[in-house]
């Protein structure tokens, strides 16, 4: 008995401590668990905040304008994203009839608008006008005070002030006119005083109801750039400096295209690792009332961004976030592309000589390059022109 109660007690021991050790274990794997919770969390939220839009620090600034009449007030809706909030203010004002305005503008355009061979234009006509320098002065001067007048008017005011009220001259803002008015589009709206007084705000057209849709953004070690060279004649060496500015963007990945066919310019833009930028350097033109417009691959080809409809969609799907035309009257392409709901476009709005194209780009390029944003980047571009003019 004494001997049966000795070899219980030791197999009653060498159980427990088996039993311990399995505890053990078993605490040592929660314990490693129990480590590795905090990386995994910090893993699932570095994941949910990739994946969440981040708010933007510009401020936005949207116009919806109606069409011009020439005897009723203009309506005007206006809405300001300011400090990160998810809903924007929202008031209204008018604006008055602005036909001497755009008389104006069209005898401006009429005289100075010498569409020959050394712009972007194309096949257009060469026009013979006769005209002074000094008129060409006198009638800008008389467009930009009739322009800031219309902008001071009564009816405008509790827009205008409001926008003073809630912006401040060192905002960031992206000011958008949103307008299916060719007229409205083709006024030279930045001559507004207002953006005197507010030197980081820069103006960008947008179509009626346009949807503001988040786009996917692919992680990309470099920037995906896709170049089209289309007919280029007597442009060539503007052109050429186009591509030069463009081998200088830093971490880029570049592929050119010299006057394609629609074909081989359609097996690019589906290509599976898409693009985030595409530019075009060449002629292009638009119709009249900005319906519709067209790039020129050569002499004798023209394509529109709606014959190139299903791959311009599964570029932007892919990823893509801007398209630049370096070339003239690019307002029908932009409306184009605007219905596929590309993020941001860039466009000329009227025949463009070569020398300001390329002077345009380039210094666009190193303004973007340098992490300015793009409209930022956009405005320092145009004001570099000024000595051109």
């Amino acid at each position: 008995m004494q001997r049966y109660e000795e070899q219980l007690k030791a197999l009653e021991s060498k159980y427990y401590n088996l039993e311990l050790e399995g505890k053990n274990r078993e605490i040592e794997i929660y314990r490693q668990q129990y480590t590795n919770i905090p990386k995994i969390i910090k893993v699932l939220a570095d994941t949910q905040a990739s994946s969440i839009p981040k708010l933007v620090s510009e401020k936005v600034v949207l116009l919806q304008l109606d069409s011009i009449s020439e005897t009723i007030n203009l309506l005007v809706k206006a809405q300001i994203w300011v400090d990160n909030h998810h809903q924007p203010l929202s008031f209204k004002g008018y604006l008055p009839p602005a036909t001497p305005i755009i008389e104006l503008y069209n005898r401006i355009h009429k005289l100075c608008n010498l569409e020959d061979n050394s712009n972007r234009a194309g096949f257009l006509k060469k026009q013979v006008t006769a005209f002074s320098e000094q008129e060409i002065k006198n009638l800008s001067n008389e467009l930009e005070e009739n322009l800031n007048n219309w902008f001071n008017s009564p009816l405008f005011l509790n827009v205008a002030n409001q926008l003073r009220s809630k912006l401040n001259p060192s905002d960031s803002i992206r000011f958008i006119i949103q307008t299916s008015d060719i007229k409205l589009k083709l006024l030279p709206l930045h001559l507004w005083e207002f953006f005197d007084n507010y030197r980081k705000a820069e103006i960008a057209l947008s179509a009626p109801q346009s949807d503001r849709l988040s786009k996917s953004i692919p992680n990309r070690k470099k920037v995906r750039v896709l170049v089209i060279h289309g007919n280029s004649k007597v442009i060539e060496t503007g052109v050429q400096a186009d591509l030069e500015a463009l081998n200088k963007l830093p971490s880029s990945e570049i592929e050119i295209l010299s006057q394609p066919n629609k074909q081989e310019l359609d097996e690019q833009l589906w290509h599976p690792l898409g693009w985030d930028i595409i530019c075009y350097s060449g002629h292009s033109d638009s119709e009249d009332d900005g319906s519709t417009g067209f790039i020129e691959i050569d002499e004798t080809i023209k394509i529109s961004p709606k014959n190139l409809k299903s791959a311009l969609t599964n570029a932007i799907e892919k990823g893509l976030q801007l398209a630049i035309f370096n070339s003239c009257k690019g307002l029908g392409i932009a409306q184009d592309l605007a219905e596929l709901h590309i993020p941001q476009i860039i466009v000329m709005r009227q025949p463009v000589p070569d020398e300001v194209a390329q002077v345009f780009l380039k210094n666009f390029l190193q303004a973007f390059a340098n992490d300015k944003s793009l409209y930022n980047s956009v405005r320092e571009a145009r004001q570099k022109l000024e000595g051109l003019e």
